[in-house]
């Protein structure tokens, strides 16, 4: 059963939080005391490495982020739950499943074809 509106923008303001602190705790490791690079070269490469692929996951997160303040933005608006290319409405089963989704089923099937 799809979440009601209300339910989808608490779930909003949840991602947000977690999806805040999980970003802070990333920089603190990334750059807090464990974070110092090692002075031996090929521990040194190993780290390096490591904080490519957390920089990776560090902006998958900053992404989804934005995307999910852009969908509180747009609650804030009164838009929210409206497609920003038709203005249908974009069914709670979609919200549920992305709460930050921007465009109905068939305005993100058009957009993802072309």
């Amino acid at each position: 059963m799809p979440l009601k509106y209300r339910e989808q923008v608490e779930r909003l303001h949840t991602l947000e939080r977690e999806l805040s602190a999980r970003i802070d705790r990333e920089v603190q490791e990334t750059f807090g005391d464990e974070g110092r690079l090692d002075a031996d070269s090929s521990e040194r490469a190993l780290q390096l490495g490591h904080l490519e692929a957390d920089d990776r996951v560090a902006e998958a997160a900053q992404m989804e982020l934005r995307q999910v303040r852009a969908a509180l933005m747009r609650h804030a608006s009164g838009a929210y739950g409206r497609c920003a290319s038709c203005d249908a409405k974009i069914p709670a089963a979609r919200l549920e499943a992305v709460p930050f989704a921007i465009h109905c089923v068939a305005c993100a099937e058009k957009l993802s074809a072309s």
